[in-house]
């Protein structure tokens, strides 16, 4: 996180060192630079997924609606104006950007493209471990179905780029492994204490309609959105079950989080940084429903707008309970 608020950190720290400011990271330039991170790294990831929606041939008027719905209709809204600085909206960007440059490696896979993915999925891990489970969401990018035989022939192929790409994001992740052992004298520091995953007692059902957090309950547009669900399958069979294959493996090791609620927070925070995913499919079904039904739905995501942003409020003025 700190890496991806660096700029921002230096811009601030160069205006409070000019001006005689306490130049102490916490004064108010610090404080402003924080906030406009976040909200550079969200339309950083905003930008990436209309890149994205454009390959499927969306029409820009959908992708447009779609935009505004995800940005205001859901928690990334709270994480990049609220709480910027935890990792959210940080991944939130790096992870769209990880789809757009996925989408276009198995669309037609060229060196910098694998390079850049290697890059990119460092980064990810770096700022949030467990997001390195993106990895397997790239099946769902796929225009047409993935077989054994041609994949591993693509494979050996492509192998000095993909070598040189695990080489990029092992370097990446490395640079935490650096500042741990020159901090601590130790490689590893586990700083969660007793805290972990409890891979027995997952909260599958809880992360998702609970009162307390659940995804679907504090972002409805997100339940409204797969719907689409039924337009992915024209692309592939192998995208239209790697999606759900994918999103009950995400929930299984998100939901086996000892504390599942993720503490202090508004909604499924560790759900933000794949909104992507749903707006590929909220997407679709705007631009492939009849009129009749895509007004119902869009009816529907307008309501889901304004209830996330009467509860932002509430959430910002200590209305809901933590």
């Amino acid at each position: 996180t700190a890496l991806a608020q660096l700029p921002f950190f230096g811009a601030a720290h160069a205006y409070t060192l000019a001006t005689d400011g306490p130049a102490d990271g916490y004064s108010k330039p610090y404080i402003v630079a924080v906030n406009l991170a976040a909200i550079a790294w969200v339309l950083i990831g905003l930008l990436c997924m209309a890149s994205l929606l454009r390959t499927y041939s969306i029409a820009p008027v959908w992708i447009t609606v779609t935009l505004l719905a995800f940005t205001f209709g859901t928690n990334l809204f709270y994480y990049a104006v609220i709480a910027p600085g935890m990792s959210h909206a940080y991944s939130f960007g790096l992870c769209s950007a990880f789809l757009l440059v996925g989408r276009r490696v198995l669309q037609r896979p060229v060196r910098k493209h694998i390079l850049l993915l290697g890059l990119l999925l460092g980064i990810i891990v770096l700022i949030r471990p467990v997001n390195g489970i993106i990895l397997f969401a790239l099946p769902i990018l796929a225009d047409r179905e993935l077989r054994w035989r041609p994949l591993i022939s693509l494979v050996k192929v492509h192998i000095p780029a993909i070598v040189g790409a695990s080489i990029l994001c092992v370097s990446v992740v490395s640079l935490q492994l650096v500042y741990y052992q020159i901090a601590t004298d130790s490689l590893f520091v586990y700083s969660y204490g007793e805290e972990g995953f409890r891979w027995t007692d997952p909260h599958m059902l809880d992360i998702l309609f609970s009162y307390r957090k659940g995804l679907f309950v504090y972002t409805p547009l997100l339940l409204l959105s797969l719907v689409g669900w039924a337009f992915l399958r024209r692309f592939s069979l192998t995208a239209a079950w790697a999606w759900p294959a994918f999103f009950i493996l995400l929930t299984y090791v998100l939901s086996s989080w000892w504390n599942w609620w993720y503490g202090g927070s508004f909604g499924a925070r560790p759900y933000v940084e794949y909104l992507g995913l749903f707006m590929l499919l909220f997407a679709l079904a705007l631009d492939r429903l009849k009129r009749p039904w895509r007004n119902v739905l869009l009816t529907a995501a307008l309501f889901a707008v304004v209830l996330c942003q009467v509860q932002t409020y509430q959430m910002r003025y200590y209305q809901i309970h933590w």
